[in-house]
């Protein structure tokens, strides 16, 4: 494995281009080697599967690295009770964990101004803590508050991870939590 390493690694121009990260690999972990030319210019991808892993509730877009926190408190301001929000509610079963998926991607959405991602990791639902929930559990706290204003607290999965394996609690009190305001998304800044 070491070898792989320092063979991608001196594939890499400068220091810009090396990886943002490389996970530890496991013996049953699968090594791809993508190559291909695009307007005469050769590329080389190397990418590393953990055959264990479950693709479903990671998106592809983020790292699963910590590097900061990534806590945000979100609000999405419905103009009536019964108006859609965008998202998919799912439940990962083995790692016991509910997180979301974005039906609605338009600019005009309530997700997108609320500044959610894909496979946000939900902390908590308007201040009440939802990660014990069972699935059948949250689905029916989440359709039961109707509210016009839903506020979410959620974190990408390597915050999520960082902080269960410290066993430390996510709360809207911590001093990393990003209170978002709908429609200022920080991406947009």
């Amino acid at each position: 494995m070491i070898t792989q390493y320092k063979n991608l690694q001196r594939q890499f121009e400068c220091y810009a281009d090396r990886l943002r990260f490389i996970a530890e690999q496991h013996i049953d972990d699968c090594v791809y080697l993508l190559r291909g030319c695009d307007n005469g210019e050769s590329f080389r991808y190397y990418v590393m599967v953990p055959i264990r892993s479950d693709e479903v509730s990671y998106d592809k877009n983020s790292d699963l690295m910590y590097e900061n926190d990534d806590i945000r408190l979100c609000t999405m301001q419905r103009a009536i009770p019964k108006q859609r929000l965008g998202i998919t509610l799912a439940y990962h079963k083995q790692r016991r964990v509910h997180y979301l998926r974005l039906t609605d991607r338009s600019l005009s959405s309530l997700v997108y101004r609320a500044c959610l991602k894909d496979y946000d990791r939900i902390v908590s639902l308007n201040e009440i803590i939802t990660e014990n929930d069972a699935p059948d559990e949250f689905k029916r706290r989440f359709c039961l508050d109707e509210n016009h204003s839903v506020q979410l607290l959620v974190c990408n999965p390597a915050t999520y991870k960082r902080y269960k394996s410290n066993s430390e609690a996510l709360h809207n009190d911590l001093p990393t939590v990003q209170q978002l305001v709908p429609s200022l998304c920080y991406d947009d800044i």
